[in-house]
């Protein structure tokens, strides 16, 4: 695993609502190494807290740019949030394993900011010419982030519930009963959405995967502090994506 550690610039930081901000920044090196299904580890650069880990929904290596959506849970993305252009932050990455994208038809299934990691996965695959489907769901409008950028790369379904992804689950499983067969589906952002792709794993023989999430101190491999599912892989090395399995224990 190759990375790097630089000092960034916020080019700009826009509030959605309360809970979610869209974050870019100027960061040459990582822009220009990053593949889809990698994160960084981002940090303000005056922040006594740990960094928090994010997946990158776009990047530039020509500008050098890179957008990041923030879910604002608590002090770590709350100073992320309150970044002004000209503020720096010091980002750590590419880091995690890439996720190729290999032959056959795939689908995609995101619900509120998890949508947002799957992006770079579904330029890719069209870029490759193969066939995806994608499926999103937000509590909110405004929150089915980059839809308008999905939809240039293949059919979308989307859904505003508030009910936990329960409706755009419900298009997915239609178009399965109607005869669709994805080869491979990458899920991220639900719990609820993750455990009901998994149950219909068998009936209709896809390969599946999530992208999961989980608090690290330092991203690289050293703290350990990220060991998930029954082999204790370490997500930052072995992950953020992993057999869909791994997401329900």
């Amino acid at each position: 695993m190759s990375w790097v550690r630089e000092m960034a610039t916020v080019s700009s930081c826009v509030h959605l609502d309360d809970t979610v901000a869209r974050l870019e920044i100027d960061s040459p090196e990582v822009a220009r190494a990053m593949k889809p299904g990698q994160f960084v580890m981002v940090r303000p650069e005056q922040s006594s807290l740990l960094p928090r880990a994010m997946a990158p929904s776009e990047w530039d290596p020509e500008k050098g740019r890179v957008i990041l959506y923030i879910r604002i849970v608590g002090p770590g993305t709350q100073a992320l949030s309150a970044l002004q252009p000209g503020d720096r932050l010091m980002v750590i990455g590419p880091l995690g394993t890439p996720v190729w994208p290999e032959e056959g038809a795939w689908a995609l299934l995101g619900r509120g900011v998890g949508i947002t990691p799957l992006l770079p996965m579904a330029k890719e695959l069209g870029r490759r010419g193969h066939d995806v489907r994608i499926y999103l769901s937000a509590r909110a409008q405004h929150l089915l982030l980059e839809a308008d950028a999905f939809a240039a790369i293949g059919p979308v379904t989307c859904h505003v519930d508030g009910q936990g992804a329960s409706s755009v689950s419900l298009a997915f499983i239609k178009d399965l009963q109607e005869g669709y067969r994805p080869r491979r589906v990458l899920v991220c952002g639900s719990r609820r959405l993750t455990a009901q792709v998994a149950a219909w794993q068998g009936v209709y023989g896809y390969e599946a995967q999530v992208f999961l999430e989980e608090k690290m101190a330092c991203g690289i491999g050293w703290c350990k502090g990220c060991a998930t599912g029954p082999e204790w892989h370490l997500l930052c090395v072995d992950g953020p994506t992993r057999p869909i399995e791994e997401g329900l224990l």
